[in-house]
């Protein structure tokens, strides 16, 4: 026990360390602080949307602040054992995987979310009229199987470990875990790299569908619902790319980065310069949901102000009166 002791030491002893463990502590509070403000301006400003788009957006604003919570709660318990504590900073692996479960889930959630977000614009710009009708159902099924899957990804890279034994410092990545650690990563930059692929074609034919509605339509085949989801696709595609762009930049450069890493360096042994060069990594996860979450909410900030300066330019008191203005302009 002693010299798991020593090896802790040293571990809280090291300024890269201690460095990424504060900046990851305050990067987390910063977006929990900055969700707060995104839900509070969406609760009074509210923009429609299909609820299926909304429950995905919920989804992954969840799995932001899992991240979050548990990212600063880990970091917490570092810095304080390591200032205060004598050799408390050791833990179990069960009681590790307290802290780094939940934030593991959240990191496979974030690509999968994001597949299911270009799903959902793919289908609602396919066949707006079927998806306008589409129940809430939908949403609820495809969203719990998101979490399930990155659940169950969870468990079973996780369920053999020994979970008495001890260590220095708490990651996932321990003997068996590192491998697998390594295929998700890749199989999540793979999927990353697909979904905004997707995401780039998407926002082109929201273009070209725009282009086309106001040549095609006509009062005999307006379809009220159907017009309104498409200029919803056209909104909420256009605001979502900027989104998806900083989502594979920062997320996915982490993934290449941690990937990369943990393929070339082939010790067991996690030394102090190992665990601070993948914990500086990991760092670029927190300061991409900062950065996500600072997106969104001046995204939505933007979108609400764009679309209540149409309705106060044109004279519109409401929605209803919106759609039937719309209705107006494109049949004349």
């Amino acid at each position: 026990m002693s010299n798991i002791c020593v090896q802790s030491a040293l571990i809280g002893n090291h300024a890269w360390i201690n460095i990424n463990s504060v900046a990851g502590i305050f990067v987390s509070l910063g977006t929990l602080v900055v969700q707060m403000l995104l839900f509070t301006y969406v609760r009074h400003n509210r923009v429609y949307c299909h609820t299926n788009f909304k429950l995905i957006s919920l989804s992954f604003c969840l799995f932001f602040m899992l991240n979050a919570i548990f990212g600063a709660v880990m970091q917490t318990f570092n810095q304080f054992q390591w200032r205060f504590g004598t050799c408390s900073a050791v833990l179990q692996r069960w009681q590790c995987l307290m802290f780094r479960a939940p934030q593991l889930v959240a990191m496979i959630g974030f690509s999968l979310n994001h597949v299911l977000l270009f799903v959902d614009r793919a289908f609602a710009t396919w066949n707006p009229k079927k998806y306008e009708q589409q129940s809430p159902i939908v949403g609820v099924m495809a969203v719990s199987i998101i979490w399930s899957i990155a659940i169950l990804t969870m468990v079973l890279m996780t369920s053999d470990n020994d979970m008495s034994v001890k260590y220095a410092y708490c990651m996932v990545s321990v003997e068996k875990t590192g491998p697998r650690m390594l295929t998700v990563c890749f199989v999540l930059a793979v999927i990353d790299s697909l979904a905004l692929l997707g995401d780039g074609i998407l926002k082109w034919l929201c273009r070209q569908q725009d282009k086309n509605r106001n040549l095609k339509i006509s009062p005999g085949r307006y379809i009220l619902g159907e017009q309104v989801q498409i200029i919803e696709n056209q909104i909420t595609t256009t605001a979502l790319f900027p989104f998806a762009v900083l989502h594979v930049t920062m997320f996915f450069v982490f993934l290449v980065a941690t990937t990369m890493y943990r393929y070339l360096n082939t010790t067991a042994t996690l030394t102090p310069d190992v665990i601070s060069h993948l914990e500086i990594m990991h760092l670029l996860v927190f300061i991409y949901v900062l950065a996500a979450n600072i997106l969104n909410l001046l995204t939505y900030r933007q979108l609400f102000l764009t679309r209540e300066k149409s309705r106060t330019d044109a004279g519109i008191k409401n929605h209803t009166d919106a759609y039937f203005r719309m209705f107006e302009q494109q049949i004349h």
